[in-house]
């Protein structure tokens, strides 16, 4: 004998959340300061982000990387490491710019979209 079953159920819409990557570049020396090329001059740390959450990919010899996130009216600071490469933020939506300094005092910087 075979019984059908009916049952009210439902279809939530669920979020759709999408992951960016971009490359936040080296920053150039100070004026007057020697030039270092280095071996690959589009050399950057990789940032994967998402809702409430980024990711650095550190180069080798990095341990560490200090991050600051502003906007015209926000900032943020947070920090990344070799061991916990994410990093928990707000949920931010906006255009912001991304400031990070490695443990070997080297800065990068671009901006992100959320």
């Amino acid at each position: 004998m075979l019984l059908a079953l009916s049952a009210p159920f439902s279809i939530q819409a669920v979020d759709q959340v999408t992951d960016s990557t971009t490359i936040i570049k080296k920053d150039p020396p100070p004026k007057g300061g020697r030039l270092h090329i280095p071996a690959n001059p589009k050399a950057g740390i990789v940032c994967t982000y998402g809702r409430g959450w980024l990711k650095l990919d550190l180069p080798r010899g990095v341990y560490s990387a200090t991050v600051t996130l502003t906007s015209a009216t926000y900032q943020w600071n947070g920090l990344a490491t070799t061991d916990q490469p994410y990093t928990e933020i707000p949920e931010l939506e906006g255009r912001y710019t991304i400031i990070l300094r490695t443990d070997d005092n080297q800065t990068y910087s671009g901006s992100i979209e959320f």
